[in-house]
């Protein structure tokens, strides 16, 4: 029996160097969500795009100091009034909770790609193609289907007050800012905030 010393010291190049990669790819992660550094106000400026995510995710209560003024329409129903109006009130609203449901969106979404992930990392390993690379493959697929998810989210569904602000009934969307946020990043460093 005859051994090829040299197709032996081949594999074992070939062994060292996919040890290596998988050092290399465990401290390298894909981040999937709004990150820190993409810190785009909404609306007045007052909210980040990473804090409307996080409380469309998960729900906010607010103390509403009240001082709203409405009127009422021909079924009795009241109707809030701009404040630039000059239309009269029948009244003003006093304190009160404004509840925004739950609507989770980054967790479900990313859980939807995951036999995609799975077959593009299993495809990877296969094609023996560069540890970044799959990662970054990864992060789109991930993207892609937490944006759809946004997309095809429908409960707990907006109050007809929203509809009717909005012109749409689609609880995550409104203009498509907030979804169009939502990007992937791979790094070295863990992040400081976020799903973990």
């Amino acid at each position: 029996m005859s051994v090829n010393i040299k197709a032996l010291q081949q594999a074992k190049l070939v062994i060292a160097k996919k040890l290596e990669e998988f050092e290399t790819m465990n401290s390298m992660m894909v981040t999937v969500g709004i990150h820190e550094d993409q810190n785009s106000s909404v609306g007045d400026g007052e909210m980040t795009m990473a804090r409307l995510g996080a409380t469309l995710n998960y729900g906010a209560e607010i103390d509403h100091p009240g001082g709203t003024r409405y009127t009422k329409t021909a079924d009795g129903k009241a109707r809030f009034i701009s404040n630039d109006s000059t239309a009269p009130a029948m009244g003003v609203t006093g304190p009160h909770k404004i509840i925004i449901p739950a609507r989770p969106w980054l967790e479900p979404g990313v859980a939807s790609a995951e036999q995609d992930i799975s077959d593009t990392f299993k495809d990877a390993f296969v094609k023996d193609l560069p540890v970044k690379q799959v990662l970054e493959q990864m992060g789109s697929l991930a993207v892609g289907a937490v944006q759809q998810y946004m997309t095809d989210l429908k409960e707990p569904p907006n109050a007809k007050s929203t509809i009717k602000q909005k012109g749409s009934s689609n609880p995550l969307i409104d203009t498509g800012a907030l979804r169009a946020s939502v990007t992937y990043k791979v790094s070295n460093e863990k992040p400081d905030e976020g799903i973990l």
